[in-house]
């Protein structure tokens, strides 16, 4: 079963673990050590933040990743996704299709949200390709830490439903 569960204080040890190891965004992480104190404020700061929601992903029991909703807009009715698998067993597997689309359903119709941004780096043709299935249309071209990545906007209308996806498999959201 895949459930997508609130980031809990048990949480930020492993979170830490996987910000460290993620070559995408630190080039020298080898040099950077978990400071759990810091990992501590920026959860407490997110926990009442209402412009941003986390969840770590969990497959059968076993924690494989995060995902989150930032810059939460009312007004504009738009919102910035993020997500990161980190266990390399589940990296690049059609059950994570399931898991964005399960999201992207979250956002259109529980937080009544129109638009969703993700940035891509732009030689992910794994997750570019998983954003085209849901529908989506590239935005603009970025640099952020030196990374060359994409801002995809899915947009509600151009969005499929759930309606018309009843083989997926059903997804816990917390």
């Amino acid at each position: 079963m895949i459930s997508l569960s609130k980031i809990k204080e048990d949480d930020l040890y492993l979170l830490g673990k996987w910000r460290i190891n993620n070559k995408f965004l630190n080039k020298h992480s080898s040099e950077i050590r978990l400071n759990l104190e810091k990992e501590r404020i920026w959860f407490n700061k997110i926990m009442t933040d209402e412009l941003c929601k986390y969840w770590i992903i969990d497959i059968n029991n076993i924690k494989i990743g995060v995902i989150n909703i930032n810059n939460i807009d009312i007004k504009n009715k738009e919102c910035c996704l993020e997500y990161s698998i980190q266990d390399i067993h589940f990296k690049e597997r059609d059950m994570i299709y399931t898991i964005i689309f399960y999201i992207c359903d979250y956002i259109f119709n529980v937080m009544n949200l129109d638009k969703i941004y993700c940035n891509v780096h732009r030689f992910d043709k794994f997750n570019i390709k998983l954003l085209k299935r849901i529908g989506n249309e590239i935005k603009d071209s970025i640099m952020y830490c030196d990374k060359d990545l994409i801002n995809i906007c899915i947009d509600r209308k151009d969005c499929q439903t759930l309606k018309d996806k009843d083989f997926l498999e059903k997804i816990f959201i917390e």
